[in-house]
C-alpha cells in the first residue's frame, strides 16, 4: 500500500526570464528539468517511468526510459506569445500504472 500512490516531483526552468504573479516568462529555447521525489526517486527507477509532456493539452514530447534529473529543451518558437499551459505527467511501470501529473502555467514571449 506505500507503493501506491501517484509519482511525485518538481519542475522547473532553468532559464527564465523575470517571474510574473508567479508564472514563468520563458522565451527562446528552454531547458524544463523534472526532478523526482526523493521519496520515490528509488521505487520509480527500479520499476521504470515515462515522462509525457503536453502544451495546451496538445503532445509535445515522450520519453519512455524516463531518469532524474531531467532536462527537456523546449523551443517555444513556434509557440504563440501569451499564455500556455505545460503538463507534465509522469508514469511508473509497476503492473499497476500509477501516474503523476502537474500542469505548469507559462508565458511564452518572443
Amino acid at each position: 500500500r506505500e507503493d501506491c500512490q501517484e509519482p511525485k516531483f518538481k519542475v522547473g526552468f532553468t532559464d527564465q526570464s523575470n517571474e510574473e504573479e508567479n508564472i514563468p516568462t520563458l522565451k527562446g529555447i528552454v531547458p524544463v528539468k523534472i526532478y523526482l521525489d526523493e521519496q520515490n526517486k528509488k521505487r520509480l527507477i527500479q520499476n521504470r517511468f515515462e515522462i509525457m509532456l503536453y502544451v495546451d493539452n496538445i503532445f509535445l514530447f515522450e520519453e519512455e526510459d524516463g531518469f532524474s534529473p531531467f532536462t527537456y529543451m523546449w523551443n517555444t518558437k513556434g509557440m504563440n506569445q501569451g499564455e500556455h499551459v505545460l503538463t507534465i505527467n509522469l508514469i511508473e511501470y509497476s503492473g499497476v500504472d500509477h501516474i503523476g501529473a502537474q500542469h505548469v502555467k507559462v508565458n511564452i514571449q518572443r
